[in-house]
């Protein structure tokens, strides 16, 4: 199709209104702001600019959205933090069962992502989406408190629920909190871009930093407060909490939509639908016409107007990309089995180390009251990501982009992938000195963890510091490198599905963690030698570990072998990253209106490499 010469300035801001991704670069001035609209006579007739306004970005409601993902990430530490405590001892769960089921509440949030993304672009909209989500998300948590509360204690064993009843309600809060998450996460991201209207390529990279940055700091709260909370006084104090903070953001955002602060566009179809059309029809007309026509024509080329089918080529090309996305996100999986031993593996390590703050009576232990609540070791996780985010966005970048250095998003998932490799060696090696220890004289004590009595080491859990210090670091590489990933190598129209599906790559990384757990055990004790036994203490978890850095140093070796042949819709130019020029078909535009086969873009072949 002819390409036809680039539309006035105003006519591209009001065909790109989602960030202003699609401007080329020679409509944004030096400084990276774009130009004013002028009527006739001179005048500046361009909206006036919002309170608390930056570079387009409207900060206090980008805040308020913003604070849904924070109230997300509180409820879900809230709820992982000290899980596998909770199931072992007031469940009566079996460690591995405790691990499965923390595993698989991780994995199911992520999991349900793409469902998520499906609802708010098919028929609800992203905001009622996200109010959906938040009210799933409280009642769930709503639930847990019901499970844990003492009734015994305060009102006699007649009022006494009983274990299978407080398993059910406790299971019923976990999958509505999940179901919640998946309407959450997917579409807290894009809504918030959706708010802004200038936003640049530079300041496209600080609002993913600083989003993950806001991520984190729910889960600093529930880390630093909640998890000590229910350790040291009660879990039902622990979960009601989130559900209060649950109220407050959903108020927030209802107040903020009827003050007409919220801009909540309608649904516009779901993407998913037109990919599986394409690959419907391109399959079809493959079978129909049966060999290639012409020696580089691949099967989706079926679907294109000019080889017998009914949608154009941008359409096709936009369906071709997520062939080419689909393995970064494919191996990114087995990272996140490494980040979830947090919660899990690294979880039961703690409780057998010693969590005391200060010395005391030997013969008295469990009257310490300075103990280390065992998920507050999830603060050095947290930390270094408060502390790096803002460190990494305003200095290290910069500098690097100075020098001609351009850390690219694959090389920073890559950096991600090895720290975490050595986070998980670093483990094992801990498990190693934990077990010599208690072999010495006086090398181990009993240990009260909220009641639950455990044969621990008197190697201090501050060794556990480093291994969650560099799942932190890895995290700051990995994860928002990842977010900035499925939004910028999207077409515009796959952006929602690739969140959810980078969303969903997280989730699979707790179903395969689980299998993997469920595995070893399965397979190690056959052989009589348990690497993941139901007491850690006379099992190998070192081991366990160490196959779990082998699989991600094949997985990275794998990663970088794909990156190396990947190519970037964005390339690093200048220190930005400089999206490649849209032309704009008007023609397209108007076909478009009445099907949609059309396309209101093409893109340019890039020439940029991946890693």
């Amino acid at each position: 199709m002819e390409e036809r010469a680039l539309p006035r300035e105003d006519d591209l801001l009001e065909r790109t209104p989602l960030l202003s991704l699609d401007l080329p670069p020679s409509y944004s001035h030096q400084d990276g702001s774009y130009p004013r609209h002028q009527d006739v006579k001179g005048r500046d007739d361009s909206p006036p600019r919002e309170p608390w306004n930056n570079n387009g970005v409207p900060v206090f409601i980008t805040f308020c959205i913003f604070m849904v993902e924070v109230c997300e990430r509180i409820a879900y530490y809230a709820i992982v933090s000290n899980l596998v405590l909770y199931c072992t001892r007031d469940l009566d769960y079996t460690s591995t069962e405790a691990v499965i089921i923390s595993l698989v509440f991780s994995g199911s949030g992520c999991f349900l992502s793409p469902l998520g993304g499906y609802l708010a672009d098919s028929c609800a909209g992203r905001y009622r989406t996200i109010v959906g989500g938040c009210l799933l998300l409280a009642c769930g948590m709503a639930l847990l408190p019901v499970a844990a509360f003492p009734y015994v204690e305060l009102f006699g064993e007649e009022y006494d629920l009983g274990q299978e009843t407080e398993r059910g309600v406790f299971l019923i809060g976990l999958f509505l909190v999940a179901v919640g998450q998946g309407g959450i996460k997917p579409n807290v991201g894009p809504f918030a871009a959706q708010q802004t209207t200038e936003m640049t390529m530079e300041t496209e990279r600080s609002f993913f930093n600083w989003f993950f940055w806001m991520l984190n700091l729910g889960a600093g709260f529930s880390l630093a407060v909640i998890a000590w909370i229910q350790q040291d006084a009660s879990f039902w104090i622990g979960f009601l909490i989130p559900v209060i903070t649950s109220g407050i953001t959903l108020l927030t955002l209802l107040i903020c939509r009827c003050a007409g602060r919220i801009k909540a566009e309608e649904p516009r179809g779901s993407a998913v639908s037109t990919v599986t059309l394409i690959l419907r029809d391109a399959v079809k007309n493959r079978l129909r016409h049966g060999s290639h026509r012409h020696v580089d024509q691949g099967i989706l080329d079926y679907a294109k107007e000019e080889f017998g089918g009914r949608w154009c080529e941008t359409r096709v090309e936009e369906v071709r990309t997520l062939g080419r996305l689909v393995p970064i996100f494919l191996l990114q999986i087995m990272y996140r089995v490494v980040f979830f031993q947090m919660q899990t593996s690294y979880f039961l390590q703690g409780e057998r180390m010693d969590l005391r703050l200060f010395s005391s009576d030997e013969e008295d232990p469990e009257n310490e009251p300075w103990s280390m609540p065992v998920a507050a070791l999830n603060l050095f996780y947290v930390v270094p990501v408060m502390v790096l985010v803002p460190t990494m966005d305003k200095i290290v970048y910069p500098f690097l982009d100075r020098k001609g250095i351009h850390l690219t998003m694959l090389k920073r998932i890559g950096i991600g992938m090895f720290l975490g490799i050595v986070s998980i060696c670093v483990a094992a090696f801990v498990e190693i000195a934990r077990k010599r220890v208690m072999e010495e004289d006086g090398g181990s004590f009993q240990q009260v963890v909220a009641g639950e009595a455990f044969e621990s080491s008197t190697l201090s859990i501050f060794w556990q510091v480093p291994q969650f210090t560099l799942i932190g670091l890895a995290e700051v590489f990995a994860m928002t490198a990842g977010i900035q990933f499925a939004y910028t190598e999207a077409p515009r129209d796959l952006r929602g599905l690739l969140q959810g599906c980078f969303s969903l790559t997280v989730g699979l990384g707790g179903y395969m963690g689980s299998v993997v757990a469920e595995v070893v055990n399965v397979a190690t004790d056959a052989g009589g030698d348990d690497w993941f036994p139901e007491e850690l203490n006379d099992g190998f978890v070192e081991r366990y570990f160490f196959l779990l850095a082998a699989m991600l140093a094949v997985n990275l070796a794998a990663f970088i072998s794909v990156a190396r042949g990947y190519t970037y819709v964005a390339t690093p130019t200048n220190g930005q990253l400089i999206r490649k020029l849209y032309v704009i078909e008007e023609e397209d535009d108007m076909m478009l209106a009445a099907t949609p086969n059309g396309s209101t873009r093409s893109r340019r072949n890039s020439n940029s490499s991946g890693f």
